[in-house]
């Protein structure tokens, strides 16, 4: 069974509804896996007061692969990154964020049906999406028993900016 410690997660507002497609599994953009508890803890703190509501586009093409017989199934997506953010903020979201950002959507450790890639199929992301939380889990054991940690809501842009009034351009 392929666990991955504790992992960074970053979640989308309309998380509800896609959680309806996923077996109760929540769809999410992780961030950092295979963490001690301590260092997701300290990657938390930071990202707390540098993360701001991101938006983020999809491909509504999904993507199924495996790694050691755990089957899982995402969309690619990109970052959009807000014009009003200045030079030097932009270059430190861009060393957090992923490079090649996914939106997991279901696990299992078994490859999937035809009737699961039919229903999954059928799943259509907006174009455009907010991530408004960031949450430590533990993704250890069967991924059905993996467990929330902490989690809070990301703060809007001028939440941040203020916060982090020394970013100048």
């Amino acid at each position: 069974m392929k666990e991955f410690n504790y992992a960074l997660w970053l979640l989308p507002e309309n998380y509800t509804e896609l959680k309806k497609h996923t077996n109760n599994f929540g769809p999410h953009i992780t961030l950092h896996e295979n963490l001690t508890l301590e260092e997701a803890k300290r990657y938390f703190i930071i990202y707390e007061n540098l993360l701001h509501n991101q938006k983020i586009s999809f491909k509504n093409t999904l993507t199924y692969t495996n790694i050691d017989d755990f089957y899982f199934t995402f969309f690619k997506c990109n970052f959009i990154y807000d014009f009003n953010i200045n030079k030097k903020y932009k270059k430190i979201l861009k060393q957090i964020l992923p490079d090649n950002p996914r939106l997991s959507v279901k696990y299992k450790y078994m490859s999937f049906t035809e009737h699961e890639r039919k229903y999954l199929s059928e799943i259509k992301l907006p174009k455009i999406n907010t991530l408004t939380r960031m949450c430590i889990f533990n993704c250890n054991n069967h991924f059905k028993r993996w467990k929330l940690v902490k989690e809070t809501k990301l703060k809007n842009m001028n939440e941040i900016l203020k916060i982090n009034n020394d970013f100048k351009n």
